[in-house]
């Protein structure tokens, strides 16, 4: 988990039996102004993985964190260097249109946005074969989540991600994996699954 101040970016492991010990920093503010100076404001999490941090007082510019789950400064927080068309103080808000319906309302008009959880999770990777990173996209019913694991040819687990329903896909990053065909598997919720093969390569 991240958290910031104007001049500082940090990071919890929420696995650690004692959460507040396990803070790091990963981030302090370089100065720059672009015309203002790009203290650190409002983050979010992409479909890309990384997760892009607004200015304080609103500039061409935004940071972002390359590697969200990496430990300490292996993140590479990456400062002043993603450039917007017009100023801007935060990233942008992403719209939840798989809210579905609100029990109750007299004007809800969402209800056909809802799917069932029989229907197929439409699960696709590409490029297939694959070299330093790959995409899943993925189709769950509203306001599901589930998981991505990865397998080598000896059932080892080696990669484990969070999928949100919010989101339609994730970047997959394969860094420190050896070529050969690795098999995939997509839980939503615990019941529903999806299973498959990707193919890693050389560049």
């Amino acid at each position: 988990m991240y958290a910031n101040t104007q001049l500082n970016i940090y990071q919890y492991d929420l696995w650690a039996s004692n959460i507040d010990s396990s803070v790091l920093l990963v981030a302090s503010w370089i100065p720059a102004n672009m015309p203002l100076p790009t203290t650190f404001w409002n983050c979010q999490l992409a479909p890309d993985g990384k997760i892009y941090v607004g200015t304080w007082n609103g500039n061409h510019i935004l940071h972002y964190i390359d590697l969200p789950d990496s430990m300490g400064v292996s993140c590479n927080v990456v400062q002043n260097s993603f450039y917007l068309a017009s100023r801007n103080m935060t990233v942008p808000t992403y719209p939840n249109y798989q809210l579905g319906r609100l029990i109750g309302s007299s004007c809800d008009t969402l209800t056909s946005l809802q799917e069932s959880e029989s229907e197929s999770l439409k699960v696709k990777v590409f490029p297939n074969p694959a070299s330093s990173q790959f995409t899943i996209t993925y189709n769950f019913p509203t306001n599901k989540n589930g998981e991505f694991m990865l397998y080598d040819a000896y059932g080892k687990e080696v990669i484990r991600k969070k999928l949100y329903g919010t989101f339609t896909s994730l970047l997959i990053r394969t860094n420190g994996l050896a070529c050969g065909v690795y098999h995939y598997k997509v839980h939503l919720n615990g019941s529903q699954s999806a299973v498959g093969k990707v193919v890693l390569v050389k560049e």
